[in-house]
């Protein structure tokens, strides 16, 4: 989490970006295993310029995959003048000012339970609550108070 005075940024959590690596790394483990037993049994050998490629491939993956689990991707960016959706399919208006929200609250979505922001004029912003993780009562507190801030209520 980066979070500054003004701006606060949920990311994926890690176990669920460790799950997704975790599979394209076994399916290219897998290309690998059939790659050689293709090219020990039924080939004459693969030639260098493809075992230079298949590495080169690798190695990109693998990098790639190191890069997401030490940097998640965002999710959702929250500061004093609005919110910004990032890395969602579906999710609707991708940012808004908090004075175009009408209503901030939990629904439950084909998806499961999704954070959905209601906008003035109808359209809607929905953020999937199993991409906070354990921040999810935090992002949604935290959702409320800035709302409630734009809008100028206090507590009591």
């Amino acid at each position: 989490m980066t979070t500054s005075p003004d701006t606060t940024r949920y990311r994926w959590p890690r176990p669920l970006v460790l799950r997704s690596t975790g599979v394209v790394l076994a399916a290219v483990g897998v290309v690998w295993l059939v790659g050689m037993g293709y090219a020990r049994w039924i080939g004459d050998g693969l030639s260098a310029p493809v075992h230079l490629v298949a590495s080169a491939v690798t190695v990109v993956v693998l990098g790639v995959a190191i890069w997401l689990v030490s940097r998640p991707p965002l999710v959702l960016e929250l500061s004093t003048q609005g919110y910004r959706l990032h890395h969602l399919r579906g999710g609707g208006v991708p940012n808004a000012k908090w004075r175009e929200v009408e209503s901030a609250q939990t629904e439950q979505t084909a998806d499961g339970p999704a954070l959905v922001m209601q906008l003035a004029d109808g359209s809607r912003s929905v953020v999937p609550l199993t991409l906070l993780g354990n921040r999810t009562g935090e992002a949604k507190r935290e959702v409320h108070e800035r709302l409630n801030s734009a809008y100028g209520y206090r507590p009591l």
